[in-house]
């Protein structure tokens, strides 16, 4: 077996991660257009395909799968024990790509139950439902790339390897949306996934156990922050609602 030289170990992960990227904007723009029944014959309210129990059974083991691989291969355990065979650099890939391959999951193998629990027939509030759900993930996608998208998908860390540089700090930004709520993409998630004019029993389902899971994620996510960031954080946590913008950040006098 030919040993693989350094440079050619660098360069594949660089293309890892950058692959990467890409899928992560794939499978987000998958997930938005199957909540907005765009794709035919593939949707969150698509036709029923199995019975009740067994739908509610795939979905939430979907969501618990998704949930657990979010928010398990973020803490400082599971890291120490990965790191035996990921590189540092590569840590933030790798988990990217296991993060692509549970979205898609949930995605492609959520079983639809298109009971119906409300329905919005009136032109105008239905526009504006819509109008709410492209506005959450406007929001969402803002907070995302201003936060340092190309450090939290994996792109510096693997760039900086590649050129033999230390690797970068993890950003704390708590500007722009950060200002008002400490966690603004998942502020945007929440309305879009509760967004929608016709709520079926598996949009339901579906909105609230990823609620449940965003919540979860909020609270291991602090804490791993204030670890990172000490005093800083924790005086920010202090000032800033979690993700509700219930006060305006005052400006500094003088």
């Amino acid at each position: 077996m030919d040993i693989v030289e350094p440079d050619m170990k660098k360069s594949a992960a660089l293309v890892f991660a950058v692959v990467g990227f890409v899928l992560v904007h794939v499978v987000f723009a998958y997930l938005v257009f199957w909540l907005a029944d765009l794709i035919p014959g593939h949707s969150i309210n698509s036709p029923m395909k199995t019975s009740l129990a067994w739908a509610l059974a795939v979905d939430l083991f979907l969501v618990a799968l998704f949930g657990l691989q979010h928010t398990g291969m973020a803490r400082t355990l599971f890291k120490t024990w990965s790191s035996r065979w990921v590189a540092p650099a590569m840590e933030r890939s790798v988990y990217v790509w296991f993060a692509v391959a549970a979205q898609f999951f949930l995605v492609h193998f959520f079983q639809p139950v298109p009971v119906m629990l409300w329905s919005v027939d009136q032109p105008l509030l239905r526009g504006l439902i819509w109008l709410l759900f492209v506005l959450g993930w406007v929001i969402a996608a803002v907070a995302y790339w201003s936060v340092g998208v190309f450090y939290l998908l994996g792109i510096e860390q693997a760039w900086a390897w590649y050129r033999d540089r230390p690797q970068p700090a993890q950003p704390f930004v708590d500007g722009y949306a950060y200002r008002y709520v400490r966690n603004p993409q998942q502020l945007g998630l929440l309305i879009a996934f509760w967004s929608t004019p016709d709520m079926t029993v598996g949009h339901l389902v579906f909105a609230s156990a990823m609620s449940v899971y965003i919540f979860v994620g909020m609270y291991y996510e602090k804490r791993d922050l204030v670890a990172v960031h000490g005093k800083a954080y924790a005086d920010y946590a202090a000032r800033v609602p979690a993700v509700i913008p219930w006060r305006l950040r005052r400006r500094p006098e003088g």
